[in-house]
């Protein structure tokens, strides 16, 4: 074996894995030894695939500079994510409903860590493609696009950048909707088909957009809004033509692009960032305010690049603060924060408990636990994060235990 080992922390529910990938991982074992974290037997599946076990004990035990680690579940973020390893997986099989909001921060922070984000819904891909590079889409609807993530898996586990690849899927996500919004347009006029219709065409947009097409990503975008607005949709303003402004701004079209936000401000906290837009232009703070109007779009990705050179600008550093958090980089946003000055009592409760996080994601588990403590002495609610850590090692163990769980999906 050639290839540099892996070593997987599995999702109990799928049976470590979800079984459209079995056979692919079988193949990656041939060219390399694959672990998988376990405190009792693996499932036939695994044994058959030539998969050893791995319990929690022997992980101090491996050389992490030359070992890759897939992570299948949020859970194992805080053991994960400080092991310093050669390259950070982060694959999230589709989670039953009632869990996901449970594990939004934890999958926010270990995606943040992670050094490949493999999406299993075109929905979080979106979402991690707005916040980072290295996303690929695994959703099993379509075999070519599958094919670009599992060789980008591949590649970054021999160490190959995968940027090339990541354009490439982008590019043919967006051929694919352009495909399917022709299909059920020549479907004929049924209700079903035109509110997919609506969806595809966005969708269609949102790829151009990210594959640096915004002026055609713009025509998509007002024909969804259009179809939308047949439809009935009472929000095709806010979630449809507002990201207009995002595409805008691409375009160099800033002042159009505060004037198509002003626009689809309806609500009091929407007029608020509205006028806080206009202040910043009015003030030539022209950057802050594209910053700004690219996160009221969700693109993440956007706004911290264009905040990151100008950290030494006050507004420029809370901004990017507040954006860091809100995309999972804990750590970044810490670093920043710690420069701050705290005024109130509940802004120093708030930094003591991000302290203990940011803590626990570098495996200083006890100091962690102290840093919580020191929040508690004035909020009692702060001991609620002890009880989650342990609520957390409860979970990861019925993680580890894979006997009777050989579930389908």
């Amino acid at each position: 074996m050639t290839g540099k080992p892996i070593v997987i922390f599995p999702y109990s529910r799928f049976g470590a894995f979800p079984a459209a990938e079995r056979d692919w991982l079988a193949k990656l074992g041939k060219q390399r030894q694959i672990y998988m974290v376990a405190e009792d037997a693996l499932p036939d599946w695994a044994i058959t695939s030539a998969i050893a076990p791995l319990s929690l004990a022997r992980l101090p035990e491996l050389d992490w500079d030359s070992t890759c680690a897939l992570v299948l579940h949020p859970c194992w973020t805080h053991i994960a994510a400080p092991l310093a390893t050669r390259c950070l997986i982060a694959y999230f099989p589709d989670s039953e409903p009632q869990e996901e909001e449970r594990w939004r921060s934890y999958r926010s922070w270990l995606c943040a860590r992670a050094t490949l984000v493999i999406a299993y819904t075109e929905a979080y891909y979106l979402e991690q493609a707005f916040c980072r590079d290295d996303v690929f889409l695994l959703d099993g609807t379509d075999e070519t696009s599958d094919l670009l993530a599992r060789q980008a898996i591949e590649w970054h586990l021999d160490g190959y950048a995968s940027k090339t690849l990541i354009r490439l899927q982008q590019r043919y996500r967006a051929i694919w909707h352009e495909e399917q919004a022709d299909k059920t347009r020549a479907a004929g006029p049924s209700a079903a088909g035109k509110e997919r219709l609506a969806d595809q065409l966005f969708s269609h947009a949102l790829y151009r957009y990210l594959i640096g097409e915004s002026l055609r990503a713009q025509s998509e975008l007002l024909a969804a809004f259009e179809q939308a607005v047949l439809d009935g949709r009472e929000q095709a303003l806010q979630h449809i033509y507002r990201f207009r402004s995002a595409m805008q701004l691409e375009l160099g079209l800033t002042d159009d692009a505060v004037r198509t936000y002003l626009y689809t401000a309806l609500t009091e906290e929407e007029q608020r960032q509205g006028e806080r837009l206009l202040r910043w232009l009015d003030g030539g703070k022209r950057l802050l305010a594209k910053a700004l109007l690219y996160r009221l779009n969700d693109d993440y990705r956007s706004a911290i690049a264009l905040l990151e050179p100008q950290q030494a600008e006050p507004e420029a550093r809370r901004l990017l603060a507040e954006l860091y958090l809100q995309s999972g980089r804990l750590e970044c946003a810490y670093l920043l924060l710690a420069k701050e000055p705290l005024g109130s009592i509940a802004e120093r409760e708030q930094f003591q408990l991000m302290t203990s996080t940011v803590l626990l994601l570098q495996g200083k588990r006890h100091e962690a636990i102290h840093s919580c403590l020191i929040a508690a002495e004035t909020n009692n609610k702060a001991l609620s994060s002890i009880i989650e850590l342990a609520k957390l090692d409860s979970i990861v163990m019925e993680q580890a235990h894979h006997h009777g769980r050989e579930v389908q999906p």
